[in-house]
C-alpha cells in the first residue's frame, strides 16, 4: 500500500501556561476578596490568551507522519502526481521559448491545468472525469512544446521548421479553450444543483404570493 507524508500541527500549550502565570500575578496584586477583581482578571487573561493565539506568539508543534492511502485516495494522488509532472514539463519548455505570444499562451494553459487539478483534489469523486486530460492531452501538449523549443533554436530554419512551428502556434489557443471547457465541466453538477434550488425557491415564493410570475 502506498503511503504519503502528512504534517499535523498541534497548538502550543504555552498560551495556557502564560495565562496561568498572569492569573497568579494578578492574584498577588489585586484584592481577591472583591468580585470585581475576579472579573478583571478573567477579562485580562482571556484577552491575553486570545491575542497569543491570534498572532501566534508561540509556534504550533509540527508532527510529520506516514499514512497509508486508501484506493480512492491513491487514484487521486497518482493523478495529481502525474498532472504536476506534465505541468512542470510545460513550464520548463516555456523557459526555453523566446516567442512572447507563445509563452503567454503557455502560461494560460498552465494556470487552467493547475485549476483542473485543484478542483479534482478538492472533489476526488471527479478524478475519472480527467483521465484523458492527464493521460493524453497534457503529455501531448508537453511533447509538442518541447519540440517547439527545439525548433526555435535551430540554426538553419527550413520551410518544414516554419510550418511545424506555425501549426503548434495555431493550436495553442484551441488547447487553452478546450482546457477551460474541461474545467467548466467539473463544475457542471454544482451548476445544475444551483439552478434547481433557485427554481424551487422561485416556485415557493410565487406560491406564497411573495413575488410575481416573471411572465406577468
Amino acid at each position: 500500500m502506498k503511503t504519503v507524508t502528512r504534517t499535523k500541527y498541534i497548538p502550543s500549550n504555552l498560551p495556557y501556561l502564560m495565562t496561568g502565570i498572569l492569573w497568579v500575578i494578578g492574584c498577588l496584586f489585586l484584592p481577591m476578596y472583591r468580585l470585581s477583581s475576579y472579573i478583571l482578571l478573567a477579562i485580562v487573561t482571556g484577552l491575553a490568551y486570545y491575542l497569543m493565539r491570534k498572532f501566534k506568539v508561540f509556534k504550533d508543534q509540527a508532527i510529520t507522519y506516514e499514512e497509508e492511502l486508501s484506493f480512492s485516495e491513491m487514484a487521486v494522488y497518482e493523478v495529481m502526481e502525474e498532472g504536476n509532472h506534465f505541468i512542470e514539463r510545460l513550464q520548463q519548455a516555456n523557459e526555453k521559448i523566446e516567442n512572447p505570444k507563445v509563452s503567454q499562451e503557455i502560461d494560460g494553459i498552465v494556470e487552467v491545468s493547475k485549476s483542473i487539478l485543484k478542483r479534482v483534489e478538492e472533489h476526488p469523486d471527479k478524478v475519472n472525469e480527467i483521465r484523458k486530460f492527464i493521460s493524453y492531452y497534457l503529455p501531448t501538449i508537453a511533447k509538442l512544446l518541447e519540440y517547439y523549443a527545439e525548433l526555435e533554436h535551430q540554426i538553419f530554419v527550413s520551410e518544414n521548421v516554419k510550418t511545424s512551428k506555425a501549426k503548434i502556434e495555431g493550436m495553442l489557443d484551441q488547447v487553452e479553450r478546450a482546457f477551460h471547457g474541461q474545467l467548466d465541466r467539473l463544475y457542471e453538477a454544482e451548476r445544475i444543483d444551483i439552478s434547481s434550488d433557485i427554481k424551487v425557491l422561485e416556485n415557493m415564493l410565487q406560491a406564497q404570493g411573495l413575488i410575481k410570475d416573471k411572465e406577468e
